[in-house]
């Protein structure tokens, strides 16, 4: 079990491709990082939405071994739900008209 990390780079998708940490789609169009390394001897390639990447960054080697996309795509729901909590929006402008306006 040996991981060599060659590279990464940021390019935008020609076509569709699949996050390999969330498991949901990376756009075409859509910038994303792509990992080039190899593992037990094998060339691999592993593409990943930018955001899904930062939040790797204290990951440890048995981190990256045990990630699971379901239990990922549920850390990421929980965070959406905090910032909303944290940040609801905000409720939408009522219509201003003249006979509504207390000046």
């Amino acid at each position: 079990m040996s991981y060599s990390h060659l590279e990464d780079t940021k390019p935008k998708a020609r076509r569709p491709h699949r996050c390999g940490l969330c498991g949901r789609s990376i756009d075409k169009g859509e910038s994303h990082i792509k990992r080039v390394g190899v593992d037990d001897g094998d060339f691999i390639s592993f593409r990943m939405h930018i955001y899904c990447e930062s939040l790797t960054k204290d990951w440890d080697y048995m981190d990256w071994e045990c990630h699971d996309e379901s239990e990922f795509r549920y850390y990421l729901d929980k965070m959406q739900e905090h910032a909303t909590a944290a940040h609801p929006p905000s409720p939408p402008l009522e219509s201003h008209t003249e006979t509504s306006c207390p000046v």
